[in-house]
């Protein structure tokens, strides 16, 4: 009963660091101990950040170890979300697979890219470069968006695929392996905390691909004329974020001098 009790916190904990969610550490380091995991192994497996008191980001330095945590500790209730829907609790297991909406100059017409649990499949010949756009209104206004990827610093014309990002989903792993095939990702996120929050997790679930945070050149204005105020609480939790990228630095400086935020589709106007 006792190594249930600690598998069932162990996984909580599990699942948080997956989802980039801060824990506290030194609980969750404590709990491993007791398992009999070795101070080397625990270092290799992860590095801490901390963020508030009793309150640490934890990055995963070695995946396949922590995807071991996951098999030997993790919530393995139901084999699959069929069975766990049987049990009436199907929101406890992640689903088999996933799908992405894509759209590109050469095929306007939303085309669905899908994934079996296996490998991915799509009827589209994919570009080198991703625009991952997150809010559905800028996603069916193509031609617009397009027109303003060269205020945000792409060729004019340049070939990209553009994929909804269907809100904070686009960061789940299960579509890393997908977006990994492109050389070059570009966010079309909401200039704001969530935004930036989002950026982060893909950053870090991809840190050796090419991925920018976009937005138009005249962005300060843009946020001058907001009615969106930005919270005080958003302000300082702004500074969390501060070295990913230097367009990120420069729009949280913005963000935090102007004390106003936006909401992507005002692009649109």
């Amino acid at each position: 009963m006792i190594m249930a009790a600690k598998n069932t916190r162990i996984s909580t904990y599990l699942e948080k660091i997956d989802q980039s969610k801060p824990i506290n550490y030194s609980v969750f380091d404590k709990l491993l101990a007791e398992l009999g995991y070795s101070e080397h192994k625990r270092r290799s497996l992860f590095r801490v950040e901390l963020v508030a008191p009793k309150s640490y980001r934890v990055h995963i330095l070695d995946k396949k170890g922590f995807q071991e945590l996951q098999l030997r500790h993790g919530d393995h209730n139901y084999s699959n979300r069929h069975f766990a829907a049987l049990a009436g609790d199907s929101h406890r297991v992640s689903v088999s697979g996933a799908c992405l909406l894509l759209r590109n100059q050469i095929e306007p017409h939303p085309q669905v890219v899908l994934f079996e649990g296996t490998e991915w499949h799509s009827k589209v010949v994919l570009s080198t470069s991703a625009l991952l756009v997150e809010n559905l209104e800028n996603f069916l206004a193509f031609e617009k968006t397009l027109q303003l990827l060269p205020e945000c610093g792409l060729k004019p014309n340049q070939p990209v695929d553009v994929l909804y990002a269907a809100g904070n989903q686009i960061t789940h792993a299960i579509l890393q392996p997908f977006l990994s095939r492109y050389s070059e990702i570009n966010c079309l996120f909401d200039p704001d905390l969530g935004g930036i929050r989002m950026f982060r997790t893909l950053h870090q679930r991809m840190p050796k691909h090419s991925i920018r945070f976009l937005y138009p050149m005249d962005i300060e204005e843009r946020l001058i004329a907001s009615n969106r105020s930005l919270k005080s609480e958003d302000r300082e939790g702004l500074v969390e974020y501060v070295g990913l990228s230097d367009e990120v630095d420069s729009l949280i400086q913005m963000l935090r001098k102007t004390k106003r935020s936006l909401e992507q589709e005002t692009y649109l106007s």
